[in-house]
């Protein structure tokens, strides 16, 4: 997958939101139980 970005000093924060995303599903699925699975993912 590849992601074009016109300007190169945005390229620090993309990489941010996408680490962010990334814990945030781990925690997800770390943290989840069978009562809050559906909560968690919708």
């Amino acid at each position: 997958m590849f992601l074009i970005v016109w300007d190169l000093s945005y390229t620090p924060l993309i990489l941010g939101i996408g680490a962010l995303h990334l814990i945030v599903d781990c925690l997800k699925l770390i943290l989840q139980r069978k009562k809050t699975k559906r909560l968690y993912f919708f």
